[in-house]
């Protein structure tokens, strides 16, 4: 299912190029056309990502060798994913149109984000645009794309991006980071005290279960505002 899912990764993608610098949609004029997009992308993207629940729920399975799944998926599939292929490459051709001027326009470290960001971008449109064409091509040639150079493809573009925000500070990576950092201790210290407040009730206090769970749910609420604090 998850290997049939691979128009909604395709989709996430493109979203993160658009949300790029500041993780907003656009402002002004640009909104309401932004949010309709992104709506009718997402309904596309699950509606394509479909045909592997389709497969489990008919009890259709059949995997080759390497485990990928080869039920047949034809028919309204073959249209939503080619649908969604042109939405998604068009909406790429359309970030870096835009970025062009950007570009021009940045200095100092927002112009090392924006290098690092294009530079992955390009070479991971290319390999996908060498994997849609090798995929009418012989068995050895999808081979190669398949297994090289879109992988390839698609670590070029981690690494880059990966670059972009550890160096050059893309998506303000240290508050994301100090966020990461201070929800993980909340939630653990929410946990302990939830688990430590119903075994106290349960076993030390005579009080039954669901009342003692329905208290510490409380108690582990009303703690969590002066803990983030």
């Amino acid at each position: 299912m998850l290997g049939a899912a691979w128009p909604l990764f395709l989709f996430l993608i493109a979203l993160l190029l658009w949300l790029f610098p500041d993780g907003r949609l656009p402002a002004g004029r640009w909104r309401r056309t932004a949010v309709v997009a992104l709506t009718a992308g997402v309904l596309l993207a699950l509606a394509a990502s479909g045909s592997g629940v389709a497969a489990v729920a008919g009890h259709d399975i059949r995997v080759n060798s390497s485990g990928s799944l080869t039920t047949e998926q034809s028919g309204i599939w073959d249209v939503l994913h080619g649908g969604l292929v042109l939405a998604v490459v068009a909406s790429w051709l359309a970030w870096l149109a835009l970025q062009v001027p950007r570009y021009r326009r940045a200095t100092g470290e927002r112009r090392q984000q924006l290098k690092w960001l294009y530079s992955g971008a390009v070479v991971f449109a290319i390999s996908v645009f060498a994997g849609a064409l090798a995929s009418g091509g012989s068995s050895r040639l999808q081979y190669v794309v398949n297994n090289l150079i879109t992988p390839l493809g698609f670590a070029a573009f981690a690494v880059w991006f990966a670059v972009a925000v550890l160096k050059y500070r893309l998506y303000e990576i240290d508050r994301i980071v100090s966020r990461v950092i201070s929800y993980a201790i909340i939630t653990a210290v929410l946990a302990g005290v939830f688990a430590g407040l119903v075994l106290l009730a349960t076993q030390v206090l005579p009080f039954k279960a669901p009342v003692a769970v329905a208290a510490s749910t409380l108690a582990a609420a009303a703690l969590f505002s002066p803990l983030r604090r």
